[in-house]
């Protein structure tokens, strides 16, 4: 899950949805560490706790690049994820 605006953008690892804001604290920390490792060995770097900001000059082949950094790196700790 992802909360945000504009260029602005936080990723939250939580199975379902996020209906309130609360529901962000629900994420596991440990989770959002691996994310954050997993993410800098495919050579994207965001903060640790998840946040990210976007450039103007970031391209469409940059983002292509990151979802699919980004969707292996969530295949991989997918097992994590599960609900509880």
């Amino acid at each position: 899950q992802t909360t945000g605006i504009g260029s602005l953008l936080n990723i939250h690892p939580l199975a379902g949805e996020l209906r309130a804001p609360d529901d962000t604290a629900k994420a596991d920390p440990r989770l959002r560490q691996l994310i954050y490792l997993d993410l800098l060995d495919e050579g994207y770097y965001i903060a640790g706790r998840g946040y990210m900001a976007l450039s103007l000059v970031v391209s469409d082949a940059h983002c292509d690049g990151f979802l699919a950094a980004l969707e292996k790196v969530v295949t991989k700790r997918r097992h994590l994820l599960a609900p509880r």
